[in-house]
């Protein structure tokens, strides 16, 4: 499940340097936090953002849920949460 595609590098409006996908899992590197392991969805009236960061000292996994339609909202805060861990 780790073994990832690559698709691309930044994505214009939302945290990632560096993308691809993992049998779903969105798989990447999000700056100076290092790899990012997950997936965001969205509905008509919110989005949510839940990744597992390995890279950091302490591994952790956040999850964060907005409303709205931007998805890049929720995955910054789920960078800086994990950030701050």
């Amino acid at each position: 499940m780790l073994a990832r595609h690559v698709i691309g590098g930044a994505i214009p409006g939302r945290p990632w340097t560096e993308c691809g996908y993992a049998l779903g899992l969105m798989s990447g590197a999000v700056g100076e936090i290092g790899r990012a392991i997950g997936h965001s969805g969205g509905g008509p009236f919110s989005v949510n953002a839940v990744y597992h960061f390995p890279d950091r000292p302490d591994p952790v996994t956040v999850s964060c849920f907005t409303s709205g339609q931007d998805e890049g909202v929720a995955e910054f805060e789920a960078v800086r949460i994990a950030g701050e861990v």
